[in-house]
């Protein structure tokens, strides 16, 4: 007696895979049927994934960065000439002990998992041809998180305080 007669035969055509499933990009993206007949997408959710990616990889870097920056201006101390000719040197409004610098190693260590959980994304959810592009758009998100918060931090803390870089980058 032999198993196989007795299912039913699918046409390929017609049967879906895991990764049919999972690289699918059906569910209200704009479609459009090409002169073979076949849909191109144009908006993928791959893709969608990608932009949430770097959008996620721009807020990381640029809270790592405005702390960088920010604790200069925290910790400095300020000097003030006095009426006589004096330098009177004033304690730094913020005082950046063991336990807080001790605290901010704890959250690099947890940033540091980043990189590894988005290849492990995209070794699930990328095909194989697309894997290095979507891996790219992904990440790039620390090079513009940097780039714009880098010097962003810096004139916050100039010309509205160091509270203000926080302030700002609390709000996005």
């Amino acid at each position: 007696m032999d198993k196989d007669n007795s299912k039913e035969k699918i046409p390929l055509q017609h049967m879906s895979t895991y990764d049919d499933q999972l690289f699918s990009s059906s569910g209200g993206q704009t479609t459009q049927v090409n002169g073979d007949g076949h849909r191109c997408y144009f908006f993928t959710k791959r893709c969608l994934i990608s932009i949430l990616a770097l959008l996620g990889f721009c807020n990381v870097y640029a809270l790592r960065v405005n702390l960088s920056v920010a604790i200069v201006a925290m910790v400095d101390k300020k000097r003030i000439q006095g009426a006589e000719g004096k330098v009177i040197e004033e304690p730094a409004e913020f005082y950046w002990n063991s336990e807080e610098q001790a605290l901010r190693v704890f959250i690099g260590l947890c940033e540091g998992v980043v990189f590894p959980a988005n290849h492990a994304v995209w070794t699930k959810w990328a095909p194989p041809l697309e894997r290095s592009t979507l891996t790219t758009v992904a990440a790039s998100g620390s090079h513009i998180g940097t780039v714009i918060a880098m010097p962003l931090s810096g004139l916050l803390a100039q010309h509205l305080g160091w509270t203000s870089v926080f302030y700002v980058f609390g709000k996005l």
